[in-house]
């Protein structure tokens, strides 16, 4: 029985349907313009009306099956006839292209074929689907030149160290997560996934390192930390060590170590904010204003040496591989040794009194993870008192701010060098931590 026609979804579905064949011709078209000139074009592929034609072609054709299904005499062939239709124009097209003109390849027929989906999304009503796809397409399309240039300036190493990071992220990861689960063993898979985003972050600064220089570590060093400082700090102080002349080296360092504890301590206090909102359904002052100095601070004394070091971003990172395998490890033990005293000393916590279990258990919490430690401390926002709670986070952001020296790649740096993390590390944890104390007097 044939469905009741209806016109504006008609009109609807072959408009969505011709912007997404539009969108995929146009790239399309854009190709063919040759890099020396904008205005020359060689004719040997479809366009924009083409594409858009094909779409509205898939659109009409699964309008009509939908619509009129059952109801017009042989409606049952109609979508067969329709697709030996399109391989048969794709055939007429491809004989012209390789046999007359001798152009070879066969993306195009491909996303002449894709284009009818596209529109043939559009025309079951399927909306999004279509727009997502052809928006995916036009993109993988587009980044041909670019992936052109990275083939040709990747080296062999560097192309193994991606897949190294995907097969770890992508095929490993998701059976340590089964073989976890099912053994109850949850503290593997964390551990784990730290070892990853450690690998992963070191390979993101020795990309950022080599695209940009000394600008593109800070860039690294800043980005990372809104991940994982942890991980962060290991691939920068790796990557800097690698530096010959010493006075860059400490110049680096110095504002590297800085920057991701700036941003370290800046996300961990926006955090809190963020979770009392989520668990109380309202803002906390405290909280906001302690937030607003830790900024100010960071500002103050961080964006000045950050610019100089910037504007210099001349290093050169010769660094053999890109993959920091004995880094990963080292944090990963580490993680798994404090993450295994957190939980053994939180075994105790109802043997001591509530504020030093809390705020003793916040401390060793901000070690192994801050996000963690907040995120349940906002759990209990409102059966514990307020000043004790907040203590408590900002106390566990000082002591994130301290484990950075585990966390550091020095087998590289010397003694002074190894000073300077430390006692940036420290000067910094100064803030939060001073924070902690007026919080838990005071409010």
């Amino acid at each position: 029985m044939a469905m009741p026609i209806t016109g504006a979804d008609f009109v609807i579905d072959v408009i969505i349907a011709l912007l997404g064949g539009v969108l995929i011709g146009l790239e399309r078209e854009r190709a063919q313009i040759k890099p020396s000139s904008s205005s020359v074009k060689a004719s040997t592929m479809p366009g924009m009306r083409s594409f858009g034609l094909l779409s509205v072609y898939g659109a009409i054709t699964a309008y009509i099956s939908k619509y009129f299904a059952g109801s017009i005499n042989g409606g049952e062939v109609l979508l067969p006839i329709a697709f030996l239709s399109l391989m048969l124009i794709i055939l007429i097209h491809a004989y012209a292209r390789m046999v007359r003109q001798r152009v070879l390849g066969i993306t195009t027929y491909l996303v002449m074929f894709i284009a009818f989906i596209v529109g043939f999304l559009a025309g079951l009503g399927l909306h999004l689907e279509s727009a997502s796809l052809s928006v995916i397409v036009t993109l993988v399309l587009a980044l041909k030149y670019p992936a052109e240039r990275l083939a040709a300036e990747i080296s062999y190493n560097e192309m193994l160290a991606m897949l190294e990071v995907a097969a770890i992220s992508l095929v490993i990861g998701p059976i340590v997560y089964s073989y976890a689960s099912q053994s109850g063993f949850e503290i593997l898979y964390k551990v784990y996934v730290f070892f990853a985003v450690v690998l992963l972050l070191s390979f993101v600064s020795y990309a950022a390192a080599k695209i940009w220089g000394g600008k593109g570590l800070l860039y690294a060093a800043g980005l990372g930390s809104l991940v994982n400082s942890e991980a962060t700090i290991g691939g920068v102080t790796s990557l800097i060590g690698e530096l010959e002349e010493a006075q860059t080296r400490r110049e680096y360092l110095s504002t590297a170590v800085r920057i991701i504890l700036a941003v370290l301590q800046i996300r961990a206090a926006a955090l809190v904010i963020i979770a009392l909102y989520i668990f109380t359904g309202w803002v906390d002052y405290t909280a906001a204003v302690a937030t607003l100095i830790l900024v100010l601070i960071h500002l103050a004394i961080s964006m000045g040496p950050v610019k100089q070091v910037a504007e210099k971003s001349k290093a050169v990172f010769n660094v053999r591989s890109p993959l920091s395998w004995s880094l990963a490890l080292k944090s990963a033990l580490a993680y798994l040794l404090l993450t295994v005293t957190f939980q053994l000393i939180g075994e105790f916590q109802g043997m001591l009194p509530l504020s030093i279990a809390i705020l003793g258990v916040s401390a060793l919490g901000g070690l192994v993870n801050a996000t963690a430690t907040i995120l349940s401390l906002a759990t209990v926002y409102g059966n514990l008192p307020s000043n004790l709670v907040l203590s408590g986070m900002f106390l566990s952001i000082a002591t994130a701010s301290l484990n950075k020296i585990l966390y550091a790649d020095t087998s590289k740096l010397n003694q002074d060098e190894t000073k300077l993390i430390m006692r940036w590390s420290i000067i910094e944890s100064l803030f939060p931590f001073v924070l902690s104390i007026i919080i838990y007097i005071y409010v």
